[in-house]
């Protein structure tokens, strides 16, 4: 289903809105001015990039270039599921994480408005996936490489941020999906931005971003803590939520290591749904005694309560099937308070 142009892009009355928001939150006066300043870096001859892309964003691109070798390849869930394998594959993802995390302080160099529209960035994002039948992965991947960007890039500002955030998310269905949705599925039908000038911005993307897209997530990590440890349906969806629930906090992502959030996630749902501590089996396999992960457990925990305020529901409505198990376990609920999870630390 092609997302409406309104859904892809943010209109002019968006941008000042969210300015005066900012504005009267923090009292800064800001501008969506376009500033787009990218690294000089230049691509690395590694196992990332794409041989569907030419040199050059003015190269022909036409619907062919969708399709990748993604459609020879088998699922997250059934190379998880390879238990001969696993434990490698595990430490290896452990081994790399670091060097696609984002940098610390990245957002000190952009305007503060970058850091508060971010969570309606990533708001957005969830319902573009969710409109398009993206999977969870497309949408780590692309909350990833733009947090990756802001690093690397000298300063992005408002009216630039609905490409640069719609490319990244073209970026990750391709690399992700099976059957990634077609370019123009990408554009708006109300105008904003051409397929041309997406066909360029991914081009410029992939060059901040050194070609490097097999980033390991949280939800990598938390399908293979599930493949070792198979859990009920309601905990597993409300370790997802809150997985998904960590990418609207950048300070968390900068502070902890994607399967350190994906450990913290799977034990908060386990408790709150099953009241059992953290596995003896999953602490062995993931390398994380429950002490070291108490600091993400509380740092989550914080962000759980504040996102029950906010108007920013993408993520929570994205799990409206499973919403029983969710609500059950509010963090507003009598019986989840940060008390259950100090008594275990």
């Amino acid at each position: 289903m092609m997302p409406s142009g309104d859904l892809l892009f943010f209109s002019d009355q968006q941008l000042q809105v969210a300015c005066e928001v900012v504005l009267d939150m923090s009292g800064e006066e800001v501008s969506p001015d376009i500033v787009f300043m990218e690294t000089e870096d230049s691509p690395s001859e590694d196992d990332d990039q794409w041989s569907m892309l030419e040199s050059s964003p003015d190269s022909s691109h036409n619907s062919s270039s969708a399709e990748s070798d993604q459609d020879e390849s088998v699922s997250q869930e059934d190379l998880f599921s390879a238990s001969e394998y696993v434990e490698d594959i595990y430490w290896n993802l452990r081994a790399t994480e670091e060097r696609f995390r984002p940098k610390p302080g990245h957002m000190d160099h952009h305007p503060q408005t970058l850091k508060n529209i971010r969570p309606i960035t990533v708001d957005w994002l969830t319902r573009i996936t969710t409109n398009l039948g993206l999977d969870t992965e497309t949408l780590h991947l692309t909350i990833n490489y733009l947090d990756r960007i802001f690093s690397n890039c000298r300063s992005v500002n408002l009216q630039d941020l609905t490409l640069i955030g719609t490319t990244a998310l073209f970026i990750a269905a391709k690399h992700q999906s099976r059957n990634p949705p077609e370019a123009q599925e990408f554009v708006p039908q109300g105008g904003g931005y051409t397929k041309k000038e997406l066909f360029e911005m991914e081009w410029r993307l992939l060059k901040t971003l050194n070609f490097s897209l097999s980033a390991p997530t949280s939800n990598n990590f938390l399908h293979i803590f599930m493949s070792i440890c198979p859990v009920s349906e309601t905990t597993q969806n409300l370790a997802v939520f809150l997985a998904d629930l960590s990418l609207m906090d950048v300070d968390l992502l900068v502070r902890h290591d994607s399967s350190k959030v994906a450990a913290t996630a799977l034990f908060m749902a386990n408790y709150r749904v099953n009241r059992e501590n953290w596995p003896e089996d999953l602490e062995r396999f993931s390398g994380y005694p429950v002490e070291d992960i108490s600091e993400c457990v509380d740092t989550m925990y914080k962000l759980e309560l504040l996102h029950s305020e906010l108007p920013l529901q993408a993520i929570r409505t994205k799990f409206t099937k499973s919403m029983s198990a969710v609500q059950c376990c509010s963090p507003s609920s009598p019986v989840c308070t940060a008390s259950i999870y100090n008594s275990v630390f």
